[in-house]
């Protein structure tokens, strides 16, 4: 019995510690987009990829096309609230971006405090703004379509993906004179696609709107 009760006090103790830390992390987010008259866009990074069952193959076209609807979809939401400066992409450390998100997705109590980002290291304290915004996105569509009866009376047939797709949007906040990343967020789902224009914006507003509510 009493090692139940210390087991159970445990995770309480434990649940305390990490929700101070994420309520202090998202006070210091709530304080600095508040305070801050400028954002830093850093161009998005983008991952897509055609599967047909056989081999996936980068789809560069609509990952270009997918960039430029991002970018406008960001431009018209937050220009209200910001003045908007963006900036291309510096050189990505990719597996110390794949590692932060590791930790993200699966934290333990210190992975909780704010943490440094080390995949743009050249950018530190190149800008007086404080906060800048970064945006990823890695996605699967099925290339292949398979033929359906979509109307029996007249015989007629419409193509529809064979298979689900696959989006993943992550959205990183961080504090150019520090380093310090101050928040984080991401969006997976299999039922938006990254070959819906429709599908992108909406999942691209979703996923703005806490850096767009000060």
């Amino acid at each position: 019995m009493n090692q139940k009760l210390l087991i159970i006090g445990l995770i309480f103790v434990l649940f305390l510690i990490t929700s101070c830390l994420s309520t202090k992390q998202t006070a210091i987010f709530r304080q600095m987009k508040k305070e801050a008259d400028t954002l830093i866009v850093i161009s998005p990074y983008l991952e897509i990829i055609a599967f047909d069952f056989r081999e996936k193959t980068p789809d560069s076209v609509l990952a270009d096309l997918n960039k430029e609807l991002i970018t406008r979809v960001t431009n018209q939401l937050l220009s209200s609230r910001y003045v908007l400066k963006h900036i291309e992409m510096p050189a990505l450390d990719k597996d110390k971006l794949l590692e932060l998100f590791n930790k993200a997705d699966n934290p333990s109590v210190e992975d909780i405090m704010p943490q440094k980002q080390t995949f743009f290291a050249d950018l530190k304290g190149t800008e007086n703004p404080q906060l800048a915004l970064f945006i990823t996105y890695h996605a699967e569509y099925n290339s292949v379509t398979t033929a359906v009866r979509t109307n029996s009376m007249s015989n007629t047939w419409g193509f529809v993906p064979s298979a689900r797709p696959h989006s993943d949007l992550r959205l990183i906040v961080f504090n150019m004179q520090t380093d310090e990343i101050v928040f984080y967020n991401f969006y997976d789902t299999r039922n938006y696609g990254a070959n819906s224009p429709a599908d992108m914006e909406r999942m691209t507003r979703k996923i703005l709107k806490d850096i767009y509510y000060k």
